[in-house]
């Protein structure tokens, strides 16, 4: 066996085949293919056996024209099948040993971290001064009764206000102005909003031309509103947690279940000799 073939004796070839094949030195016998091309070779001429009067497997005789590609394609397959054998062959084959792990370095001392800055305590803010807040379901008809009327009696006065409350006190559209109502309130927040509009403090202009100068003392303002606001919501939500915590504990007992352990009894002439009950400053 070499490369696959096999060399077959002079004699046995001459007999079988129609001729041997000569060299410069001495006649040797046809050199047998591998198994894998006689198995095709032999089933190409099966196929012409069978398929004698089948024009559509002319392709498989050598004077046919499509013979060319097909004896192409056949190449290429069977190269593509050699470098698929010699991929798996060389994934088979042991990896190389990795290279040993370098020693890892010596962990640095640790640095002292340094000190945060001691948290300031919050500081209330100021009060909403231009701020009102519009109640729930008021339409924007009467919202906008109450702005124009709110800016007139900061216009004008509260003489225009006790004028405009008696001549409008049978106009349901100006119940607001009746202390009893119940968007009174905010009816005298928006006054006093648009009165300091009006009529603003002193210091005001000095204050808005040092915010235009340093807008930072803007942002540090807002965001020391907003973390006071903050805790206090959470303050807030803890206080409901704990009333509701209390709530539900006094419904949890049962008043009705009780026993009398013992009573005591009280004599007229025990009532006067005791002392008389203490007072507010005792």
């Amino acid at each position: 066996m070499q490369n696959g073939g096999a060399i077959v004796a002079v004699g046995q070839a001459k007999s079988a085949l129609p001729g041997a094949v000569e060299t410069q030195t001495k006649a040797i016998g046809v050199i047998l293919p591998p198994p894998d091309i006689r198995v095709s070779v032999e089933f190409e001429k099966r196929i012409l056996a069978n398929e004698i009067n089948n024009q559509k497997f002319n392709f498989l005789k050598d004077g046919d024209p499509y013979n060319a590609y097909y004896r192409q394609k056949v190449a290429e397959f069977g190269a593509e099948k050699a470098q698929e054998g010699a991929a798996g062959a060389a994934a088979a084959a042991p990896a190389p040993a990795a290279p040993a792990p370098a020693p890892a370095p010596a962990p640095a001392p640790d640095k002292p971290k340094p000190a945060l800055p001691p948290t300031k305590p919050l500081e209330a803010p100021e009060e909403e001064q231009y701020t009102s807040h519009i109640p729930e379901g008021l339409t924007s008809l009467d919202l906008d009764t109450i702005r124009m009327t709110a800016q007139f009696v900061a216009r004008n006065g509260k003489a225009f206000l006790t004028g405009l409350a008696s001549r409008e006190h049978a106009n349901p559209a100006f119940n607001f102005l009746k202390p009893t109502h119940s968007l009174f309130s905010f009816f005298t927040s928006l006054c006093d909003a648009y009165s300091r509009v009006l009529m603003p403090p002193k210091d005001l202009r000095a204050r808005l031309e040092k915010d235009v100068a340093d807008r930072s003392v803007i942002l540090e303002r807002a965001l020391k509103r907003m973390e006071w606001e903050r805790v206090a919501e959470k303050e807030a939500k803890a206080r409901a947690a704990r009333e509701e915590a209390e709530r539900e504990a006094m419904l949890s007992v049962d008043w009705y279940e009780f026993a009398v352990v013992e009573t005591i009894d009280f004599y007229d002439d025990e009532v006067d000799e005791l002392p008389p009950p203490m007072t507010v400053k005792d």
